[in-house]
């Protein structure tokens, strides 16, 4: 899906909100948190053609509110802080389902997380 963004986007640069990230298995969610030294880290895209870009995510993240299935994703506006220090509002996909044993994912990016758990079950 990094490729619709690619596409359909320009890199600001990289990006932070205030929440905690939790591994749900096959796939990551972000939660709102209301403690600041919350921090989950990924990339900022200005959206050129945002329209696309919400016709392709929104089914894919299960955002769809005509289908009355109560969707764990929903996609909300946040508060973001740049690594410039500037902040903006933008798009995220947050998670709304249950996190009750689910580990949370301390460093807040799922790349190093990703890191961490190859190297943990490598021979």
């Amino acid at each position: 899906m990094a490729t619709v963004l690619i596409h359909h986007g320009e890199m600001v640069g990289g990006a932070s909100l205030q929440a905690k990230l939790y591994d749900l298995g096959r796939y990551l969610g972000a939660v709102l948190s209301r403690s600041p030294a919350a921090r989950v880290t990924g990339e900022l895209y200005r959206l050129l053609d945002a329209e696309k870009v919400f016709n392709t995510l929104d089914p894919y993240e299960d955002d769809e509110p005509k289908n009355n299935r109560g969707d764990i994703f929903r996609r909300r506006q946040v508060k973001v802080s740049l690594k410039t220090g500037k902040t903006a509002i933008a798009w995220a996909y947050i998670y709304s389902g249950s996190t009750v044993g689910r580990k949370t994912i301390p460093s807040g990016d799922y790349l190093i997380h990703l890191r961490e758990k190859s190297r943990r079950t490598k021979w």
